[in-house]
């Protein structure tokens, strides 16, 4: 799972900056734990079924091999790619088959895509970079 954040945060200065800061603070709670996507990454979201099957030994290797910051949370996982982006659709890759494909992506800003809908995507991008 995602580390453990303060529980409290002291913030000051003038009204609109505090309030800024507490946007700030919520959008970033919000990327950690995989309910708002980052302009990095993407969301896979298992189903609760295939939860138990995401170990810490698995997010290591997947991290390792395709050199993201991978971070699970309830039924989650949060892929980000800010080293080189386009490690991001391989590490999506080796989660799905590792879940028989039955996650969904969320990407920021679109709407959710199957498995399938989002390899093939991700198959179109890779082609244009070549």
């Amino acid at each position: 799972g995602t580390s453990e954040l303060p529980t409290e945060v002291w913030i000051a200065g003038r009204a609109e900056q505090v309030t800024q800061a507490k946007q700030m603070l919520k959008d970033c709670a919000e990327v950690a734990d995989g309910c708002k996507v980052s302009q990095d990454g993407v969301v896979v979201q298992i189903p609760q079924e295939r939860v138990s099957t995401i170990s810490p030994a698995f997010v290591d290797q997947v991290k390792d091999a395709t050199k993201t910051t991978i971070s699970t949370y309830e039924n989650r996982v949060v892929i980000r790619g800010t080293e080189v982006l386009s490690h991001v659709p391989l590490a999506v890759a080796r989660l799905q088959k590792h879940l028989d494909w039955t996650g969904t992506v969320r990407r920021p800003g679109e709407k959710d895509l199957d498995a399938f809908s989002y390899a093939v995507l991700a198959e179109r991008a890779s082609a244009q970079d070549r």
